[in-house]
């Protein structure tokens, strides 16, 4: 929505602001102000093993497609969103980036997001050529699966990044007290049987750039994690071993330990005796511990191991971004032959965000906490709002699993619908089991005070994981209140299946207040061996969600205790059914690579929503009928320079108020090694069910300029021009816009 404000137009006030902004603005940084890439996390993967990305989003998409430059160092993936298409013609938002993930074994990966309409392509760009696979993981998120250096047959044979390989194995970088320290600790723990605190020690000294202590320290790494029951950790990290020291005099050992594991040999496995000319082990006598023999070395002075405490970690963002757009209008009426010109602000604004998380191992415990928040100065009518969208703690025992998290927290799934103050308490795991329980109160906005609504929600829910291979399952059941009354309380079923290149969602929620079905969805994608892909998805949701509270809507009083004044309880509960629409909807989606550098992909939905009757002194509201949405998008990869991003889309929507054409095109490219352009061209037509028309252009320009490895700074300038005509009328619009900021990551 357009904020309106008193300023008035003028060209000088427009190049003021935005030199004000960039000025200002120096040194602050981080996300966007409700960004759709939210995180990305790197799991696996030390010392060379393929590792997995899991890219998380603030919205639920679907991956579609995959496609490769022909240096195999740029992958472009195109989703799609579960978003209505915007009418507007306004400008989306800027592109979405995050600072350069480390990829162990493969460099760093950039990321970002051209977080475009009802197709979002993401973009990563490797610094070695890679080959990897992609998945579904859930309704907001995607992971990147064996991540390797490209023509790599399998995992077991991982390339070490280039600045590793070249280093001789005797250089040592950090302090050698402290590499000596955390291996001799190492092995203690594996004495004494804290495989955990071993992990923590031994993935920490292979992590680091090659040292005396590495290759044993990869051994110890994969027999520790054997030990600790985590077999295909465990596999991983020997199969490492083998490729990166294939001459060493431990191969022998690593390859029995390997094929104990993948025979899935039961009894402990007797030592294996060292080659001649190797030190035998150093904690000998103890051969149920099944150390390898690690060759002694001298120590530059003479001191007692420790094993040092973990240190609590740290990391977050922070941004800054001014928002400024104005324009005018000149509006004729033919019958009159009078003119009127309107001047205006739309929004003239700073938004801080600021989202910061730590965590810390002890002994027995696991501990994180976050705080995520904003703070937008209008400088139009100097209001100053603060949001704060998490806020919370969260508590793990390592010895069973249990969890506690209290505060402001989000959710999407067990029945839990997006924000709440309160606790969710999982449970020791049982079996192939997690069952959890939810307390607290639902937060309708980021803006509203701490339990502010008098809503109270209780939830429980079981998780089975492997109901068959490949199947993991949850029932919930949530029972929410307000000002005493029933609000919400719906039974559910959740289920993901992931099989190969197929998967499938799939959520049930019955509302048994309400005796109705409240929302379903199923969702299934299917990526084929020649990169095609095909995705379908069905919904049948409520608009606004089914509560009780939906009774209010329309009415003169602002509680439902007021409200009772006039209408029983029954006839509240009618009135919240009338309140609220049914929209059903499908979505396909199809994409595939067209040569090396281009794919293409095509999109459709059908939405049908119902009307409302009119009760309670409310009117009635028409249905507005069946609407129509579609997409055929060409994206393609170094076409006009080297690993520049082009992309052409052709958008068409049938709605209830008018009908759309539009055309949208862009190309993105490096200028240079920091700084990277997104020209951009939005054209389009639209036919409005009044008789009037419409034809407007948005051209933009994006720059981001990557300042160092932690901090970026971004400008989109551009404008929106249209033109409206009809019998009686005709509107000029003109409107200019500028979007700054820095973004940091800590």
């Amino acid at each position: 929505m357009r904020r309106k404000t008193r300023h008035r137009f003028g060209g000088k006030a427009l190049l003021s602001a935005s030199m004000i902004a960039l000025l200002a603005l120096t040194g602050v940084s981080a996300s966007q102000e409700n960004k759709l890439l939210q995180r990305v996390q790197v799991v696996g993967g030390t010392s060379g093993t393929c590792p997995a990305m899991f890219v998380s989003f603030d919205d639920a998409i679907t991956f579609r497609s995959v496609s490769f430059s022909p240096d195999r160092r740029t992958v472009t993936l195109v989703l799609s969103r579960d978003l209505e298409m915007e009418l507007s013609g306004t400008k989306a938002g800027l592109v979405e980036t995050l600072p350069d993930q480390s990829l162990p074994g493969s460099g760093l990966v950039s990321v970002s997001l051209d977080a475009n309409l009802t197709s979002p392509i993401l973009t990563l760009r490797f610094t070695a050529p890679v080959d990897l696979s992609v998945s579904q993981a859930g309704e907001s998120s995607i992971v990147l699966l064996n991540i390797r250096a490209a023509g790599a047959t399998s995992c077991g044979a991982p390339v070490r990044a280039p600045d590793l390989a070249e280093k001789d194995d005797t250089s040592i970088e950090g302090p050698l007290d402290a590499i000596e320290s955390d291996f001799q600790g190492a092995r203690s723990a594996i004495v004494s049987g804290d495989y955990p605190q071993a992990i923590r020690l031994l993935t920490r000294l292979i992590s680091q750039p090659s040292h005396e202590r590495s290759q044993e320290a990869q051994e110890l790494l994969g027999l520790a994690r054997e030990r600790n029951g985590q077999l295909a950790q465990a596999q991983a990290e020997y199969e490492t071993y083998l490729a990166q020291y294939p001459n060493s005099d431990a191969v022998p050992r690593v390859r029995q330990r390997l094929a104990g594991i993948l025979t899935a040999q039961a009894q402990p496995r007797l030592p294996v005796e060292a080659e001649d000319g190797a030190e035998g082990p150093v904690l000998a006598g103890l051969p149920e511990v099944n150390l390898p023999p690690v060759r002694t070395r001298p120590s530059r002075t003479a001191r007692t191991p420790v094993s040092p405490e973990p240190e609590p970690l740290y990391r977050g963002f922070l941004s800054s971004y001014y928002y400024r757009s104005q324009g005018s209008t000149i509006f004729t009426e033919f019958e009159t032959g009078t003119t009127d010109t309107d001047d205006e602000v739309y929004n003239d604004a700073l938004v801080t965000s600021l989202d910061i998380q730590g965590q810390f191992e002890s002994e027995t415990l696991e501990y994180t906490w976050r705080v995520a928040g904003d703070h937008e100065l209008d400088f139009g009518d100097g209001d100053h709002q603060l949001s704060l969208s998490r806020a919370y703690m969260d508590f793990g025992l390592k010895s069973n699993g249990t969890h506690l998290r209290f505060g402001r927290q989000s959710q999407n799934e067990g029945g839990i619908q997006g924000r709440f103050d309160g606790a969710e308490l999982t449970f020791p795991k049982i079996g192939q089991h997690t069952i959890s329980a939810v307390f607290g109160a639902p937060v309708e906005s980021s803006k509203d005070g701490v339990y502010e609504n008098e809503k109270l929600l209780f939830g429980v829910r079981a998780k089975r994981e492997d109901v068959i291979p490949g199947l993991d399952a949850t029932v919930y059941a949530v029972h929410q209140t307000r000002e005493g009354y029933t609000d919400r309380q719906a039974v559910g079923f959740e289920a993901q299946y992931q099989k190969g290149s197929r998967s499938i969602v799939g959520i049930v929620d019955y509302d048994t207040y309400f005796s109705t079905l409240a929302f379903a969805r199923i969702s299934g994608t299917w990526l084929r061996p020649d990169q095609s892909s095909f995705s379908i998805t069905a919904d049948h949701v409520h608009s606004p969600s089914l509560s009780f509270s939906n009774a209010l809507t329309g009415q003169s009083v602002t509680s439902l205790e007021e409200l009772s004044a006039s209408f029983s309880t029954d006839a509240m509960k009618q009135l919240a059914l009338d309140r609220t629409q049914e929209t059903n909807s499908l979505t396909l989606a199809y994409s595939k690579p067209i040569s090396e550098r281009w794919q293409f992909s095509v999109d459709g939905s059908v939405y049908h929503t119902s009307g409302t009757p009119g009760s309670g002194g409310v009117a009635a509201q028409p249905s507005p009928g069946t609407e129509y949405f579609g997409s055929l998008q060409f994206v393609g990869t170094n076409i006009f320079s080297e690993r520049d991003t082009v992309s052409v889309a052709f958008r068409y929507a049938d709605a209830s108020t008018s009908n759309l054409l539009l055309l949208d095109a862009y190309r993105r490219s490096n200028a240079g090694e920091k700084m990277r352009w997104k020209p951009r061209l939005q054209v389009g037509h639209r036919q409005f069910t009044d008789g009037s028309s419409e034809t407007f252009a948005v051209p933009s320009v994006n720059m981001t300029y990557k300042m160092n490895d932690r901090t970026d700074f971004e400008l989109e300038v551009g404008g929106r021009f249209s033109s409206r005509d009809a019998a009686s009328f005709s509107e000029e619009s003109n409107e200019l816009f500028v979007t700054a900021g820095f973004n940091r990551q800590f």
